[in-house]
Order: structure tokens, then C-alpha cells, then sequence
């Protein structure tokens, strides 16, 4: 999925955004960084 794509989704709907990221990337990092700087991406 596109970065972009996810970060709206984050926003839209968090549960199945989070459904998406791996076990261990903590949700918390994830929302406060932007989509290019996210570890892993």
C-alpha cells in the first residue's frame, strides 16, 4: 500500500490501519512520524 494511502487510512479508520503495520513497530512512532520516515518503509 502507498504511504500516503495508509496515512489517510490511519486517519479514516486507525483499527484497520494498525491492522496492517507489523506486530512489532510501536502504533505510537508510527503516527507521529511522517509517511517517509516511518523504520521499514
Amino acid at each position: 500500500m502507498k504511504p500516503r494511502a495508509l496515512q489517510i487510512m490511519r486517519v479514516l479508520d486507525p483499527e484497520r490501519a494498525a491492522a496492517d503495520l507489523p506486530a512489532e513497530e510501536p502504533l505510537g512512532a508510527v503516527l507521529l512520524s511522517g509517511p517517509d520516515d516511518a523504520p521499514g518503509r
